[in-house]
Formats: C-alpha cells, structure tokens, sequence
C-alpha cells in the first residue's frame, strides 16, 4: 500500500513538473520581452515607503472615484471631475510596479467602460464630446497591458492591447512616422508630434508583436536624440513631420523677447524617454545638478539660453519626474535629493483631511499629475 501511493504521488509530481514546462514554453516567447519601463526597480527596497502609502491613501480618498476614475482637479470652485487618459496610463504602471492585480483591473474596467470607443480608439478624457486621443497616453496604456499580460498571463489583456496597437498604427502612423493625435469625428491626424509623446520603450515592445512599428521607433529614436536645442540642455517641444523642423512651446513665442520660456516637463519627458532607452542625456543630468546645488529646486519654466526660470514657480511634478530621470541615468543620490525637495509640498499634517497628498489644503486644490507622478516616483524609489 505505501508503495502504491508513493507511486501516486510521483505520478502528481511528474504531471506537475511536465505541466509547469508546457507552460514555460507557451510563455518562453514573451519571458525576455521589456516590460514596463519601471519595472527594473521592483526588487528593490523602497525607502520612501511610508510617504507612498500615505500618497496612495489620500489618492484613494480624494482623487480616485468608486468606478475607478481619477479627478484631474479637486478645487471645489473651478476644478475637473473628468478622467485623464494620462491618469489611466499613470495608475495601470503603478498598479504592475506593486504587483497589484486588484488595482490594476479596477483601473481597466473603467477603462473599457468610459474611455475605449465603439470603434477602439483611446478618448484622452472621458466625456460625451470627446473625439480625439493624445498618443502619450495610449502608449503607455497599451505598454502597461502587454506589460500585465507578461507578467500575470491574462489572456484578455493581451487581445485588447493587441487590438489597440494595430487601431494606433493603422489610425497616426504615416510615412513611419507617429503622429500627436486622432480625430475620429473629421477622420483627421496632426502631422507632428511633441518630443515627450515618443514612448521609445514602448514602441520597442511593440516591435515584437508587430514588425511594422520598428520603423516607427527609428523614426522617433531619431526625432528625440535630433531635438536638443542647441548649446542648451533642454528639448524642443514639437517635431513638424511636414517642415522636418523642430519648434519651441506655444508660451515661448507668445512670451515676448525679455520673458521667453519653456517648460522643463516636456524636456524631462523626453529625456526620460532617451534614457530608458540608454541614450545619454548627460547635459540635462548635470544642468540639473548644478542647479540643485547652487539654488536647491528646480522651476517650472526657463529661459532655454540664459538657462534662468522666468517664473518662480516650482511644480510637484517636475521634482517627481526629475527624479525618476536622475534614478534611470544612474544618479540615486540627485534622485533622492529632488523627492527631498519634493515633499516641501506634501501635507505632512496627519491631523488634515488631505494629509500625504500634494497640493493647496486653503483651496482644496489637488491635481491628478502631481499626485500620480509623485506616486510613480516614489515607487520606484530605493
């Protein structure tokens, strides 16, 4: 009798043990495909993980609604109860960075239901009225469903992406190149498209579920390592696929010549893009030092010659987004010093209704891309 069941049981053992390399080798193809471009930092041990979970629970509270929306802005008299793409995009890689399939799925659900068309096409907000998209923000979110699918084997992740992906490219790719959006009400694209939008990780994976978009990331590797501006450390906004000529932002020509800015976010973006890509962006990393050290924060808006702010004003965002770039180019210490700076801005009164979050308790005025970067930031955090 023992010796019958312990051949039972090296039975179920062996079935386990053959059944288990049938499934690594249905899944071999993908296990070495690049996942979520924050996903290198997941093993890591993260020494801000009290500051996120008190971000994460005013989130929760304040900003992300019983369906799974996420206000874009709080402020009780002029403020935006409508869902970003954006904010979608921010919290589905949030959710695989935590491994946190629950969050992930609520996050989708409202997704499908308020943001994904008749006709598969991303809104860039939710709405009745609303007919175009922003490529950013479908990138990241069909990046973030290839990248659950790697990583948690959901099939039905991996039809919707791969639906999307094609609806993109046969929707905003002319000539190889990705354009900023679509109109589907006029059937019409814009032939051009701001540096920070080219999502070179993600156009990589695509590649290995669609041959066609390798000519689409050549294209944009080269558009984002072309747009420097020149004798600076800061990017152009625009690229013209028509003129092949790169432009400044809209406030930089409207500023006249003694107040004339540009917005260090989109040059952070698209520096955060070429280093995910391990292309150097080596000016930018020690332009950000110097002025750490010398002047301890960084400002929303400078002049890209004089390299001075032309407005005093600091964001949560830029400090968020600096630091995951100093993280990715190697820099922790920078990287650190920016979130320091960073939580200048949270509410630290755990007595206060919006306590972790970042924005103005007087006003009741909190922003969804400060909140939700600062979270990404902090999550991949040492």
């Amino acid at each position: 009798m023992k010796r019958y069941y312990s051949s039972i049981i090296c039975v179920i053992v062996f079935v386990s043990i053959l059944v288990g390399i049938i499934y690594t080798l249905k899944r071999q193809q993908y296990v070495n495909l690049p996942t979520a471009a924050s996903s290198i930092f997941l093993s890591e041990k993260n020494k801000y993980g009290n500051e996120e979970q008190a971000l994460l629970g005013f989130i929760q509270n304040h900003l992300i609604g019983s369906f799974g929306g996420v206000i874009t802005n709080t402020c009780p008299q002029n403020g935006d109860a409508d869902t970003l793409s954006e904010s979608v995009g921010i919290l589905l890689n949030y959710s695989l960075i935590n491994d946190d399939k629950s969050m992930f799925e609520r996050v989708y659900r409202y997704f499908k239901k308020e943001l994904l068309t008749e006709g598969i096409h991303i809104k860039w907000k939710s709405g009745e009225n609303v007919s175009c998209n922003a490529s950013i923000d479908d990138l990241r979110i069909i990046g973030a469903l290839f990248g659950a699918y790697e990583k948690w084997g959901y099939e039905k992740y991996f039809q919707v992406s791969l639906t999307l992906q094609q609806k993109l490219y046969d929707s905003q790719v002319e000539d190889g190149n990705l354009h900023q959006l679509y109109d589907w009400k006029y059937n019409s694209t814009k032939a051009s498209t701001p540096l920070c939008y080219l999502d070179l990780k993600t156009l990589k994976k695509l590649m290995y579920y669609n041959k066609d978009w390798e000519e689409v990331y050549n294209s944009s590797l080269s558009v984002a390592i072309g747009g420097r501006i020149e004798g600076t450390p800061f990017f152009y906004k625009y690229y013209d696929y028509k003129s092949g000529e790169y432009q400044f932002d809209e406030e930089y020509n409207e500023g006249g010549s003694e107040n004339r800015g540009i917005c260090l976010l989109y040059t952070l973006y698209t520096a955060l893009n070429l280093a995910e890509e391990y292309f150097s962006t080596d000016e930018l990393l020690s332009w950000l030092k110097n002025e750490m050290d010398n002047r301890n924060k960084l400002y929303a808006w400078y002049d890209p010659y004089s390299k001075e702010p032309v407005l005093e004003l600091e964001s949560t965002a830029v400090y968020a987004l600096a630091s995951i770039y100093a993280r990715l180019s190697g820099d922790e210490l920078l990287s650190e010093k920016l979130l320091e700076r960073m939580f200048e801005f949270v509410v630290d009164d755990r007595d206060s209704e919006y306590y972790g979050g970042f924005g103005n308790c007087e006003t009741g005025e909190f922003y969804s891309f400060d909140n939700l970067t600062a979270l990404w930031a902090l999550a991949l955090a040492k």
